[in-house]
């Protein structure tokens, strides 16, 4: 089974912070310089560890069998979608085999909500930066607080959001006597 055996893997030395063992503050240059792998192909791998793991156990196995066949490409895709409440994870499966990669993310896109690769709503791409570049155990919850953020503050760029956490940022120090200049 190849990647998924690295998936499980990657999941452990994630959950074990193994890259400070080595010197690294983060895991980024880890996965780069120590390993040679580029991160947002272990990010994509890792997503699908999670997406397994999702499902119960006594499914898992044949979920992995069904992944390891379909390619990590198509599995990357299929992340997002798979263990989801109301989705049956076969009929994807399927789905994915009889699919480009192109249609199925589109297909996975529309039943999450989220937009298909290529378009990016305002402030996107700012998200997704963020997002790529903050250790990968905290980015579900900066994603987490972006998303309630602009919910409560009914905001739809994450740069506003961000903003709005800047400001909130300075307000908690001001009332801890620390300054900050403009």
């Amino acid at each position: 089974m190849g990647y998924l055996d690295f998936v499980e893997t990657a999941r452990q030395a994630v959950e074990a912070k193994v890259w400070e063992r080595f010197g690294f503050v983060d895991a980024k240059p880890y996965w780069e310089q120590r390993i040679g792998l580029k991160f947002r192909t272990v990010h994509r791998w890792l997503a699908i560890g999670d997406a397994v793991h999702r499902l119960p156990e006594a499914e898992q196995p044949e979920l992995r069998e069904a992944l390891a066949r379909l390619g990590s490409h198509k599995a990357g895709v299929l992340a997002p979608i798979l263990g989801r409440d109301g989705e049956d994870w076969r009929a994807w499966v399927e789905l994915a085999e009889g699919a480009t990669e192109s249609q199925l993310q589109g297909s996975v896109s529309e039943a999450t909500g989220a937009r298909p690769r290529g378009l990016t709503e305002p402030g996107g791409r700012f998200l997704r930066a963020i997002l790529a570049a903050v250790p990968p155990e905290r980015a579900g919850q900066v994603e987490a607080v972006f998303v309630a953020l602009m919910k409560a503050g009914e905001m739809t760029n994450p740069v506003a959001a961000f903003l709005v956490m800047v400001d909130l940022a300075q307000r908690d120090l001001a009332d801890q006597g620390v300054e900050v200049e403009a």
